[in-house]
């Protein structure tokens, strides 16, 4: 490989919130994180090249958006997802999860009802219920295989019910579907049948880790469904996430004049770091995304022989997407809770607790891989040495 993913980088005392945050979150300072989801690794060298270069001038002053950065977004989507958006449909906003609650604002009143699909990941819910709007679960079915299915059935008559608005993750965080484009369809129809916008969440969506291409949401959109927003970024991509930059594509025009009023009412700007980072990672980091790709599947399979060979008590389904695993521990017959001190207090491991993702996540525990894989096997061997010397 070109790019040295096995390469370990201390990070704590740079105000990480994976490791200096430890403490704050989990009440120990000590422990092995494979929590929030960054990853471990060094930055694409076309991103820390240019942002070195850029910081040699010494004035960061307000900073427009250049063309570059639209035509980045442009070339990208095109080439990576074969998927044709304009200038005029993208719309710059500092992160996914603000630019969601500013959406939220946008195009929905207090009372609303938005939709989400459960276990997700958590801010949906605080999105939701901090912008005073009504919470709708269309909980995901998950087989005996691991496997989550839509429940289309609660899904139409929550949507026939008054929905505004529903808040898709694809792929989803944190069961790691990729969403085919049959249910991709169905989800299409019934927003369209009911009137209800679709916020497609596909920060992943470069993330690919299972066999077929990731299928962007608006681009096999019904003729009758307009509504659609897609959320997209280069931060989970090219682990960006602390320059706080992300866009969002829009079908409807009324619906983007919605979202750029807002940003002007809050006077919201970018960063001049986080653009420039955003633009040269889409015109120079495919590479090291490929090889980032083919080291995280080395890791997915890493944990999956572990398991089998040394804690089968332990499961999961591997991902289509992302680099989060969704460990399944209810085999173990512990509650949630005493899993969760058993990772912290005996393995040391500080893991995102299931619960979090909603109710449906009790006995299930998110790992992030995304990082050189001796720091998986050490902590690995924590856990085998815990549970199978565990009286349960």
């Amino acid at each position: 490989m070109k790019f040295n993913f096995d390469k370990q980088i201390d990070r704590t005392g740079t105000d990480s919130f994976k490791y200096d945050g430890l403490e704050m979150l989990f009440g120990k300072s000590d422990l092995k994180p494979f929590w929030v989801a960054d990853m471990d690794f060094a930055c694409p060298p076309a991103v820390t090249n240019a942002i070195q270069e850029r910081a040699d001038h010494p004035i960061y002053g307000y900073t427009m958006i250049p063309e570059g950065w639209f035509d980045s977004i442009i070339q990208w989507n095109k080439i990576r997802h074969n998927w044709n958006i304009k200038k005029e449909q993208i719309a710059f906003c500092p992160g996914i999860v603000p630019g969601l609650a500013l959406l939220t604002d946008a195009i929905t009143a207090p009372g609303d009802k938005i939709l989400i699909q459960t276990p997700v990941y958590h801010p949906f819910y605080s999105i939701v219920s901090d912008n005073e709007r009504e919470l709708v679960k269309n909980s995901l079915i998950c087989d005996e295989n691991g496997y989550y299915h839509i429940d289309f059935q609660d899904l139409e008559m929550k949507l026939a019910d008054n929905v505004k608005m529903m808040i898709l993750c694809h792929p989803h965080n944190p069961v790691g579907r990729d969403w085919n484009e049959v249910e991709l369809r169905k989800m299409l129809q019934l927003c369209a049948k009911y009137n209800v916008i679709l916020v497609s969440d596909e920060i992943h969506a470069d993330l690919i880790v299972g066999d077929r291409k990731h299928l962007v949401t608006a681009d096999i959109q019904e003729s009758e469904m307009p509504q659609i927003v897609t959320c997209m970024a280069a931060s989970k991509t090219f682990n960006l996430g602390g320059l706080f930059t992300a866009y969002m594509v829009f079908e409807n025009d009324d619906l983007k004049q919605k979202f750029d009023n807002i940003m002007n009412r809050y006077h919201i700007h970018a960063n001049l770091f986080g653009v420039l980072a955003l633009q040269k990672a889409y015109e120079g980091g495919e590479e090291w995304l490929e090889e980032l790709l083919e080291y995280l599947r080395g890791n997915i399979q890493f944990v999956k022989e572990f398991l089998a060979d040394n804690i089968p008590s332990v499961t999961f389904r591997e991902p289509e997407a992302t680099y989060l695993l969704w460990l399944d521990f209810r085999a173990l017959k512990m509650d949630h809770d005493a899993i969760k001190r058993m990772m912290i207090e005996d393995a040391g491991l500080a893991l995102n607790s299931g619960v979090d993702f909603g109710d449906e996540g009790s006995g299930f525990m998110r790992l992030n891989v995304a990082c050189p894989r001796e720091m998986l096997k050490n902590a690995l061997i924590g856990l085998q040495e815990v549970i199978n010397h565990k009286t349960f």
